[in-house]
């Protein structure tokens, strides 16, 4: 599986010469599990004076400061392949500086767990305000059924609370224990273990699947309004971090719970869509729906509706919630009791600046 990360962020080239001139820089990393990174970059548009770009690594997101020097490379190379030696169980954290002028944080966004599907940093978006999401603090995957290596590599991050969306039958399937404080928010719309038993009898089609999807969403954005302002409770104290939201493939309610953090955060709804749809390139359907493969053709078609995201499933419940409540604010303010000041709080604890840090 690639393990790619993207980064859109606007920038400005600060000049003393001319006026700045707006900038937007796509950055990504692609781990090889075996302790080397490939560190892309492409600057739109390419400017002729932009020269060069200073990597850095660092081992604690929350310390950018305390970074090494790894190499410098030409622009116009975009990319290079960075080498470590030593045994690394999570990964880095890079400093790209353009120039000396403006810089990119990222990491890897998809991280390789053993057994446990769609596990993701939401950390590195950016919003209107020109500031980023956090790295390292808030995530989402599916239902942690870690292996000995896996759970080294879960507890190297440090992560404090996994908010587990699974309903309470989903649940009897226990996630392996983790060594962080375990908040059970059962959220059943999408939970398709409810249809397997018509789909194994051949008695379930895309049509019926399709309609099963939408039908979630909608619940999603109007039924569970209670379960996710409980959510965002835990997410307004810092002792929590850092926090995963988990449910069963990290796929349909976790995206949906994403995406309310993130457009509570102020991130712009084109780049939570690109997150919602960036599961299809990271779940294997084949593998997850193992069993289809013994059933009607109409069945496996079913089964690939239910489990790949589409995006007029999320614009659905975008839809659905500005129907109901009029607008994103008064969703988050009378159905999820997330003021503004309460949202400030938030974006206070999950984003950061974008400052060039002094060498």
């Amino acid at each position: 599986m690639r393990l790619m990360l993207i980064i859109f962020s606007t920038l400005f080239l600060l000049s003393c010469s001319k006026p700045a001139t707006k900038l937007t820089v796509a950055t990504y990393v692609n781990g090889d599990g075996q302790g080397n990174d490939t560190v892309k970059w492409e600057i739109f548009p390419l400017q002729d004076d932009t020269k060069s770009v200073k990597i850095f690594s660092f081992s604690d997101p929350n310390y950018p400061e305390f970074r090494t020097f790894e190499k410098e490379v030409p622009v116009n190379e975009e990319y290079t392949i960075i080498h470590f030696t030593e045994k690394r169980l999570a990964r880095r954290y890079y400093y790209l500086l353009f120039d000396d002028s403006h810089f990119e944080i990222v990491s890897q966004r998809f991280l390789k767990m053993d057994s446990v599907v769609n596990f993701r940093d939401l950390g590195g978006y950016t919003t209107a305000d020109k500031k980023s999401v956090r790295w390292g603090k808030f995530y989402r995957s599916g239902r942690l059924n870690l292996s000995d290596k896996g759970k080294e590599l879960f507890n190297s991050l440090r992560i404090r609370t996994v908010i587990d969306l699974r309903s309470k039958g989903e649940q009897l399937v226990k996630s392996k224990p983790v060594n962080a404080n375990m908040i059970h928010i059962p959220v059943n719309a999408c939970n398709i273990s409810e249809v397997v038993k018509l789909l194994k009898n051949n008695k379930f089609k895309q049509e019926e699947a399709r309609q099963f999807m939408e039908e979630a969403y909608i619940s999603l954005a109007k039924d569970y309004t209670k379960e996710f302002s409980n959510m965002f409770e835990f997410l307004l104290d810092s002792l929590n971090y850092p926090v995963l939201v988990e449910c069963n493939m990290g796929s349909d309610r976790c995206s949906f719970a994403s995406a309310l953090v993130l457009l509570a955060l102020g991130v712009s709804y084109d780049q939570i869509v690109e997150d919602y749809l960036s599961t299809n390139s990271v779940l294997n359907v084949r593998q997850e729906g193992s069993y289809a493969y013994k059933l009607m053709p109409e069945a496996q078609e079913a089964v690939t509706t239910l489990l790949l995201p589409n995006r007029s499933l999320i614009d659905l419940a975008r839809r659905e919630i500005i129907s109901s409540f009029g607008s994103m604010d008064n969703y988050f303010t009378n159905a999820l009791n997330l003021d503004s000041m309460k949202r400030e709080r938030l974006k206070a604890l999950l984003l950061t600046s974008k400052l060039v840090i002094d060498d």
